[in-house]
């Protein structure tokens, strides 16, 4: 029938409805024509409704396919059936303006006055296309990022108890991605027996709500290896709170395992090495004391009952004898008090640090008058647990050297807190924070090339006579008194204009307890 003729037969109300559809439609003949269109697939193509109407369909077809359509058109109507168009193939139409667009054609025989026509409804599927192309690039990325990260994924159906597993699940477990056996089953019998219960009860727990699954288990490989793997996952509840399914990842802690193993070892070994350190430097203090002190008794004896036969040059070397032996028991006995600050216990309790530092500053007032130094203590001290003779070990070692290295006319000690590591805390109310100490001077200052070793065993940065002497001992003390209380001691300094000594202290016993039971060997 002409075409003209077959469109005599739609009445009006016919091409309104089909108008008012959601999607492109038109009717084609056997020959390809176009027989009517609807207005949204006119405005799709950029045509009007007549520049279309009795065009050959090819006119909507990219130039690159239209030479195999009429073969398909054919196909269609040698057995017409309701279809979609191109199973399986990307489709694209042309626009008028010659750019192209991706679609979904459904297909549908409509016989007229026993002639058969195709009804076609048409979708723009570019926002699709957009969104597929968007969450391909996603998963392409998250792919690469598991990949990176040795990292699997795994999907578990509780509704029908499926697990499903991506090709990295299967490396973890050493297994081919081609395995045969069901993916749970894999799971559980890879468990090391030691581990399956744990693992099991943790992905139970984690169904029935009571906690986050997020567990380390062993598996072994099929050649026997052991494997550490880490395991978390969230569970898809429906609204009425029954479980659908669980999404989660795995990924390989071995290595982080194995550092662990390594880095416990060293630490033993440290441990034992520290203390027969500490061991050593008990016994040698101690045990040289004795012919120590039989020296310098020699030698007094020699200066006060043999002085007449002595030279000159006899009484100079006995002297120096004696003034070296002195000097050598100061030593000893700094380094056995620094052996002993290792090995005693210490009495852990809620101290006032008000009362611990008021005593102190009682001891120190004769020696601060001595030095003309003004002592500023600038707020009300807190509360925390710690030893309170060691704490004031620590603020009497730390003011008596601020006293001591100190040539300004106008000397002065400033001793206060605040809370957290950052001065701009002060307000902080955590019971975690640490409670940071400060010791502050105007004193000569220290370069910044020293900060470290003022911290060593024996270390003076003057001449054994100025500022008073010592032993270098002070600060080597107090950092180890410091730290078995779980804290850090560090210095800032001003070469010149002064130095300030922090540190820190834990205010709740959780911390300082802990601290002290892992330090105890120094």
């Amino acid at each position: 029938m002409p075409v003209t003729a077959a469109l005599e037969h739609f009445t009006v109300p016919v091409q309104v409805i089909i108008d008012a559809a959601p999607s492109g439609m038109m009717l084609v003949n056997q020959e390809g024509s176009i027989v009517m269109v609807n207005q949204l697939l006119a405005q799709q193509f950029g045509y009007l409704k007549k520049e279309l109407v009795g065009q050959p369909i090819e006119v909507l077809i990219p130039e690159r396919f239209r030479s195999n359509h009429p073969a398909h058109r054919m196909g269609f109507f040698v057995a017409p059936e309701p279809r979609p168009m191109g199973r399986g193939r990307d489709l694209y139409g042309q626009r008028k303006d010659g750019t192209e667009f991706p679609v979904e054609i459904g297909l549908n025989p409509l016989t007229i006055h026993d002639t058969i026509y195709v009804f076609a409804s048409l979708l723009d599927i570019t926002e699709k296309k957009r969104e597929e192309q968007h969450i391909a690039a996603l998963s392409h990325r998250l792919l690469l990022a598991t990949k990176s990260a040795h990292m699997g994924i795994w999907e578990w159906d509780v509704t029908q108890n499926i697990l499903m597993w991506d090709s990295q699940m299967y490396a973890l477990y050493g297994l081919p991605p081609e395995s045969k056996s069901e993916p749970y089953s894999l799971w559980v019998n890879a468990l090391h027996p030691d581990d399956r219960e744990a693992a099991e009860g943790a992905l139970q727990l984690a169904l029935q709500g009571k906690q986050k699954f997020n567990t380390e288990f062993r598996v072994i490989w099929p050649d026997g290896s052991f494997h550490y793997i880490r395991g978390a996952g969230l569970v898809d509840r429906d609204t009425q709170g029954a479980n659908l399914r669980m999404i989660g990842v795995n990924w390989d802690i071995t290595a982080e395992k194995t550092a662990e193993d390594i880095l416990r070892t060293y630490t033993g070994e440290l441990e034992r090495s520290n203390q027969e350190l500490d061991d050593f430097a008990y016994i040698t203090s101690h045990d040289l004391k004795e012919p120590l002190r039989g020296i310098y008794n020699y030698s007094t004896i020699l200066l006060e009952d043999h002085a007449q036969d002595l030279n000159d040059d006899g009484r100079v070397r006995c002297e120096t004898l004696c003034r070296l032996s002195r000097r050598m028991e100061e030593l000893l006995d700094a380094l056995l008090y620094f052996s002993r600050t290792g090995r005693t216990d210490l009495a852990l309790q809620v101290t006032d640090l008000d009362v611990v530092l008021g005593g102190i500053l009682e001891t120190l007032d004769l020696s601060l008058k001595e030095h003309r130094v003004f002592l500023k203590v600038s707020q009300t001290f807190p509360k925390v647990y710690c030893d309170a003779v060691r704490i004031g070990e620590i603020f009497r070692n730390l003011i008596t050297n601020a006293m001591k290295y100190n040539d300004k006319e106008e000397k002065w000690i400033e001793v206060g807190y605040h809370y957290g590591l950052k001065k701009d805390l002060s307000d902080s109310e955590s019971l975690t924070d640490p409670v940071v100490f400060y010791v502050k001077d105007n004193g000569i200052g220290i370069k910044e090339k020293y900060y470290q070793g003022i911290f060593r065993i024996f270390k003076r940065l003057h001449g054994r006579d100025k500022f008073g002497g010592g032993t270098g001992m002070g600060l080597t003390i107090t950092k180890k008194l410091v730290e078995r209380h779980g804290g850090q001691l560090w210095v800032e300094s001003t070469f010149g204009e002064g130095t300030t000594f922090f540190f820190t202290l834990h205010r709740n016993s959780k911390n300082a307890e802990h601290t002290e039971s892992t330090d105890s060997v120094g």
